[in-house]
């Protein structure tokens, strides 16, 4: 899962870099709970919602029992 989220985050870091410098304010979409956001509001709702998930994902793992890892070899 984790892999799968840094994937993802260097996508969006790949976007970030090759719109530097354009108003991407201008560009809308709408989300299903937040109303409709602009790119820059995309980028702050994304990165707190990755932030949320790692911090997800390391709770699941500290509560799994140490011998699941023997049970994937």
């Amino acid at each position: 899962m984790l892999a799968q989220l840094r994937e993802v985050r260097e996508r969006t870091f790949i976007f970030m870099k090759e719109t530097s410098g354009k108003n991407l304010k201008k560009y809308h979409m709408p989300h299903p709970f937040l109303g409709t956001l602009n790119t820059y509001e995309w980028f702050q709702m994304i990165a707190s919602h990755e932030l949320r998930h790692a911090k997800q994902m390391k709770e699941i793992s500290l509560a799994l029992p140490k011998t699941v890892g023997t049970l994937h070899k």
